[in-house]
């Protein structure tokens, strides 16, 4: 059996369609890593945008709703992307530290993500 579930944490709002694949990737590459470490990978931001608008009351019922399941995590991993911490990610971030979770923090240049992409998409081709 793995180490439990992990809360993944990431940029998922962009202002471009190409940058909102890239941050869905960059989700999804995260959530492969955390699997082939032995955990459950929980991203809510892959899944509630499915049904939900990312905007307005549904963003927020969206963001409270990854808080409950978060309450149930082992563990977090917030990855910022040069430093970035959208206000979502600063939520999750609050939530995690109030619930005293581990949280490992991982820093990725724009290239260093990029490559991360680059071999999670030659992955699943």
């Amino acid at each position: 059996m793995g180490r439990g579930l992990e809360f993944i944490i990431s940029q998922f709002h962009a202002d471009s369609a190409e940058q909102q694949e890239f941050n869905k990737d960059f989700a999804k590459a995260l959530a492969r890593k955390s699997y082939y470490d032995g955990c459950m990978p929980i991203v809510p931001h892959l899944y509630f945008p499915r049904f939900l608008a990312d905007e307005g009351p549904e963003r927020q019922w969206g963001i409270r709703s990854g808080h409950r399941i978060m309450a149930l995590c082992s563990s977090v991993v917030v990855a910022k992307i040069d430093g970035h911490v959208s206000d979502g990610m600063q939520q999750d971030i609050d939530f995690a530290e109030s619930l005293e979770i581990p949280i490992t923090r991982m820093k990725y240049s724009a290239e260093g993500a990029e490559e991360l992409v680059k071999k999670f998409r030659e992955s699943r081709a």
